[in-house]
């Protein structure tokens, strides 16, 4: 027979990894409620069983399986900042599919404007803007209008989508011209 206190913390363990499972609002468990999954279904199982081994050996078994699952990649577990930023990161390409599955659109609100610095800007051979952003993205102008003052690198920019697809860009609360995102 095991030792009680051995018992006791390995059961502690297993039910606490047990509740950050299950409290992890992810596009797997999200699903739950959609299409449930088996594998999450026969964890939150275990929790139902009366006897403390039979419990543990089932929280150990399922656990296993789940584990095995997020490593083949058949289950995804994401916390909703990660599907907040990746939404963030998507805005203004075109044609990105969503990272957030439609029972998470609640949680994770879609993305309007962002509000951001510019971390380079210069004017292409055509006389439009290029800003690039300190993530990455990189916004081009398509309007004719001109910012009054040019952006620089520190420049406050503000972009907003707008009706149809289109987007804005307000550099340092000047007036809005209009941008596509280049990458």
């Amino acid at each position: 027979m095991r030792n009680p206190q051995f018992l006791g913390k390995t059961k502690m363990r297993l039910a606490a990894l047990l509740l950050a499972f299950a409290a992890l609002p992810s596009p797997a468990l999200a699903q739950v409620a959609e299409t449930p999954s088996p594998i999450v279904d026969r964890l939150l199982a275990c929790q139902s069983l009366p006897a403390a081994e039979e419990r543990l050996s089932c929280f150990e078994r399922n656990t296993g399986e789940l584990r095995s699952a997020v490593a083949e990649k058949r289950v995804v577990i994401t916390e909703l900042k990660a599907l907040a930023e990746a939404r963030r990161e998507q805005f203004g390409l075109p044609d990105s599919p969503s990272p957030v599955q439609p029972a998470l659109t609640r949680e994770v609100p879609e993305v309007k404007e962002i509000d951001s610095t510019v971390a380079s800007a210069r004017l292409d051979p055509e006389g439009q803007w290029l800003v690039a952003l300190p993530d990455g993205a990189v916004w081009r102008q398509i309007s004719g209008k001109r910012p009054i003052f040019d952006p620089k690198p520190g420049s406050r920019i503000v972009i907003r989508e707008g009706t149809l697809g289109t987007y804005s860009a307000s550099i340092d609360g000047q007036r809005a011209i209009k941008v596509r995102r280049e990458r």
